[in-house]
């Protein structure tokens, strides 16, 4: 993702912005921090040299299936309560081990929440 927010892939015309499918993926688009896969780093480097000058200052961003996402979010509205709506800022860490796939370390609005996500069932990513 550019600074200006616009998406970049690696298909389609060099600087030219990506438009996800909003039926197929969600709109909520994660900022992608620690560690990058192997697929990651090489579809970055696609990107770089596809898009130039363009691609080569932005962040790494993550977008997930939209049914993914609605299953998510509605987990973590069970464990936030009613002050989901009015929450400002929520961060979490994806978990991986053991074939078990899960969201922790939540914080909403800077305070810790008790309890997990476990995304086995949730669809693929």
């Amino acid at each position: 993702m550019t600074a200006s927010g616009r998406l970049l892939a690696v298909d389609g015309p060099p600087g030219a912005a990506w438009q996800p499918n909003l039926d197929l993926f969600s709109g909520f688009v994660r900022a992608a921090a620690g560690v990058r896969t192997k697929g990651e780093t090489k579809i970055v480097a696609r990107i770089r040299v596809l898009h130039g000058s363009i691609g080569s200052h932005g962040e790494l961003v993550r977008l997930f299936p939209r049914e993914v996402d609605a299953r998510m979010l509605g987990r973590l509205y069970a464990l936030v309560g009613r002050d989901y709506l009015q929450a400002r800022h929520i961060t979490a860490a994806y978990h991986l081990k053991d074939g078990q796939a899960w969201v922790g370390d939540l914080r909403v609005d800077g305070q810790s929440l008790d309890g997990r996500i476990d995304l086995i069932g949730a669809g693929q990513c």
